[in-house]
């Protein structure tokens, strides 16, 4: 009789068990990554900062913070030629894929991002760059995928952030005719003249650093025939701090909150030439710009007296 009671609660005890097991395998089940399960929500939190114009491009700010309970090591974000995700686009229908990069936590842009650590209950800071976004300037909304993998959380082909009718907002004020390429960079245009002895044209402007650091090695530059003016003339700019000593770039450093002037030059302008516009770029040795491409619309000019 003991024998029989032994026996029946060895059983009892099995069945409670397999009841366990069979309990944990439905759990993975249902953590198990598919075309209807993406992990990346479950594993971490975005927070969107921003989905903003700057200059030529759209700039999209999330902060990412991890609730996995796990160290992760092995996190990567890239686009993908056909995601299973979907397809990234602007409420026009188009493409933006292929002209994705990501910043990380104020880094350069690239690509793709591999290896990206985030410990248990900590963030990164994560930019979506969108380079000659809608020329049209119509866009309202963005649909925006972006394959996110893990080995240790064995996020793969169908997880990633869906940033799915992103308003986007458009702050971009056109100060005398410039239109910034970074939130963080104000510029006046100070005045154009003309030499009236060669037909050369001074332009010169200032620029303010607002980004709270000291920018080293701010370099000005073109490389093609970047300045129109209104009768359809293209022309090489050169760039400098002294109008006796111009190159094609120029390199300098700004203080945190300090103003520079510098001067762009045009050789031998069009006499009947009264407006133009045209780029250039700017770049720093420490500091990710929104945009590199400074535009400028319609200035006029004056002759030398």
């Amino acid at each position: 009789m003991k024998l029989f009671k032994y026996m029946a609660m060895i059983i009892a005890a099995l069945c409670m068990m397999g009841t366990f097991v069979s309990c944990e395998e439905k759990e993975e089940e249902v953590q198990e990554e598919s075309a209807d399960n993406n992990l990346f929500p479950r594993y971490f939190k975005t927070k969107i900062e921003s989905c903003e114009r700057v200059g030529d491009v759209l700039i999209v700010d999330l902060t990412i913070t991890n609730k996995s309970g796990k160290d992760v090591q092995d996190l990567a974000f890239r686009t993908e030629w056909s995601s299973d995700l979907g397809n990234s686009r602007d409420d026009l229908n188009n493409e933006l894929r292929y002209n994705m990069t990501f910043s990380l936590n104020g880094g350069s842009y690239k690509n793709s991002l591999s290896n990206v650590s985030i410990l248990a209950g900590e963030s990164i800071k994560l930019k979506i760059h969108v380079r000659d976004f809608d020329k049209t300037n119509s866009a309202s909304n963005v649909w925006l995928y972006v394959n996110t993998t893990s080995d240790l959380l064995k996020m793969k082909q169908y997880s990633g952030l869906k940033l799915e009718k992103l308003k986007v907002t458009d702050n971009r004020v056109l100060s005398k005719g410039v239109q910034t390429n970074d939130r963080k960079l104000s510029y006046t245009f100070i005045k154009a003249q003309r030499d009236e002895n060669n037909n050369d044209v001074y332009m010169y402007f200032k620029l303010k650093n607002n980004t709270g650091m000291h920018l080293r090695n701010i370099k000005i530059e073109s490389h093609y025939l970047d300045f129109t003016d209104n009768l359809g003339n293209s022309y090489y700019m050169y760039f400098g701090a002294d109008k006796n000593y111009m190159s094609s770039s120029y390199t300098t450093d700004l203080e945190v909150g300090a103003e520079m002037e510098f001067i762009v030059k045009v050789s031998d302008v069009a006499i009947q030439a009264t407006r133009f516009s045209g780029h250039f770029l700017v770049s720093a040795d420490n500091y990710v710009m929104d945009d590199n491409v400074l535009n400028f619309f319609n200035l006029g000019f004056a002759l030398n007296n």
